[in-house]
């Protein structure tokens, strides 16, 4: 259902960081209103504001796998004091995404072959629970599930050039109809953190027109399954959909180290 990294902080960085917090002023107030005048911020806002900006950049990759974080750096991009920053980078380091060494400082967290692997164990077994729970849910209209497979039914045959964004929008929805379905609060949780990740891994793949196509193919299969309530057919069709993610992913993680 529902990705070598640079030395210092480069250029990228500068331009990412900016243009997410750019309403955070260097003396810590943040403009607001049309107006555009100043309030100020509580040190934990701040270190909020921090953590989301860089979260929402390591996961789009904009900050890469083993990329250095300085605190210096990363305080002047985002023109607050190294505090907030320094409690973000502890937050992303629970979270997973960033690593942080005595002596060494900071940087993006690695990608190895045993993370690919151990993240897909999780979404596995997580996306089968939510799509059983779906398909047992009959609270819910199926306008919406039919309605992602005629979403889902062009990018089977895109003629080498589809909408890379629009389809994974399309999953993207796919994941919040299934989980809502659901209606398992911790589940959710769960499975919002792992797709977090999944979606780093997405630069590996987001080329593969071939994978897309199939991967339609794939979603669509998952959606007539939780349509048809036959739980069986839930799980071969989620499985069958996370271990080819999955092959495809390594054949072109190995591929591009070889």
């Amino acid at each position: 259902m529902s990705s070598a990294g640079a030395s210092g902080t480069g250029p990228q960085q500068k331009v990412v960081l900016n243009s997410v917090v750019e309403q955070i002023s260097p003396a810590g107030a943040v403009r607001s209103g049309v107006n555009g005048a100043t309030r100020s911020r509580r040190p934990g806002s701040l270190a909020q504001e921090a953590y989301v900006s860089l979260r929402d950049a390591i996961i789009s990759g904009e900050l890469e796998p083993e990329e250095p974080l300085s605190e210096v750096a990363l305080a002047e991009r985002l023109g607050i004091s190294r505090t907030p920053v320094r409690e973000a980078l502890a937050r992303l380091a629970t979270d997973g995404l960033v690593r942080t060494s005595p002596g060494l400082g900071s940087r993006v967290a690695g990608i190895s072959l045993t993370d690919i692997n151990d993240l897909f164990q999780v979404r596995e077994a997580l996306e089968v629970l939510a799509a059983r729970l779906a398909a047992q849910n009959s609270r819910f209209s199926t306008e919406d599930l039919e309605r992602l497979i005629e979403q889902f039914t062009p990018f089977l045959t895109t003629g080498g050039d589809p909408s890379f964004d629009e389809y994974y929008r399309l999953t993207g929805n796919l994941d919040d109809v299934l989980i809502a379905r659901a209606g398992n609060r911790r589940l959710e949780e769960a499975l919002r953190d792992v797709w977090s990740h999944s979606r780093r891994l997405r630069r590996y793949a987001s080329h593969s027109v071939s994978r897309l196509e199939a991967g339609a193919g794939e979603h669509i299969a998952i959606l007539r399954a939780v349509l048809s309530g036959d739980l069986d057919a839930v799980d071969t069709a989620v499985r069958i959909h996370m271990q080819n993610s999955r092959k495809a992913l390594l054949a072109k993680v190995l591929g591009e180290h070889t």
